[in-house]
């Protein structure tokens, strides 16, 4: 398994979005009974980059839930 690490939740996010806007397009321009091999690696490719967006913001959480307790002490 790949990894994706997030700098940037903005650009990860916009970067997933175009990702998907293209999946769509091949996907939909294919006929009936047509598979197009590069959608099913896209989506893990996707599907790694969503990771990665989650496990940033459950970071920045944790950072986060840390800085308030530190405040209240």
């Amino acid at each position: 398994m790949s990894s994706y690490k997030i700098e940037e939740v903005d650009a990860a996010v916009r970067n997933l979005n175009d990702l998907l806007d293209v999946m769509c397009e091949l996907q939909f321009a294919l006929g009936k009974d047509e598979i197009d091999r590069r959608i099913n690696s896209l989506l893990w490719i996707a599907r790694d980059i969503s990771e990665g967006i989650v496990a940033f913001q459950d970071k920045q959480g944790e950072e986060n839930i840390a800085k308030f307790k530190e405040k209240r002490q």
